[in-house]
C-alpha cells in the first residue's frame, strides 16, 4: 500500500486540516535540565537547592565499555559519575575504577542529556 499523505473519501476530496498542512515543529529545542526539578523541599533547604541547581551542570554520568582480563570474557559497560573540572579544555575529572585500566570507549552524558564521546587522558597509577 502506497502513502500518498493526503486523507479524503472516495472523490479525493482532502479532510485535513489547515494545521496539518504546516510544516512540523523543529526538534531543535533543550531538554529541562535535571537540577530544574529541585525544589526547598526535595533539597532539605532553600541554600541545598541553589547549590545543587548550581552545581548540577558540572556533573556527568560516564558509560565506559572496557576489555576484560581474560579473552574469553566478553567486553564490560559500567557507568559512573565525574564532574567538570576545567570547561574550555572539556577535561572531566572521575575515579580509576570508573574510567578503567585498559583501553576504553566512554561517553559522557550531561546535565540536559547530551552525550558526547571521551577518551582517558590520565590515570593515576
Amino acid at each position: 500500500v502506497e502513502d500518498t499523505g493526503t486523507e479524503g473519501d472516495e472523490q479525493g476530496t482532502d479532510k485535513r486540516s489547515q494545521a496539518q498542512d504546516e510544516p512540523a515543529p523543529s526538534n531543535s529545542f533543550k531538554r529541562p535540565r535535571l537540577a530544574d526539578c529541585v525544589t526547598p523541599d526535595s533539597a532539605g533547604s532553600g541554600e541545598w537547592a541553589e547549590i545543587i541547581t548550581d552545581l548540577q551542570p558540572a556533573i556527568v554520568a560516564l558509560r565506559v565499555t572496557c576489555v576484560r582480563s581474560f579473552e574469553e570474557d566478553p567486553a564490560a559497560t559500567s557507568q559512573g559519575t565525574g564532574f567538570v573540572v576545567d570547561k574550555a579544555r572539556g577535561i572531566i575529572l572521575t575515579n580509576r575504577h570508573v574510567a578503567g585500566v585498559g583501553p576504553v570507549r566512554a561517553i559522557a552524558i550531561f546535565d540536559r542529556h547530551e552525550e558526547q564521546e571521551v577518551e582517558v587522558l590520565y590515570r593515576d597509577p
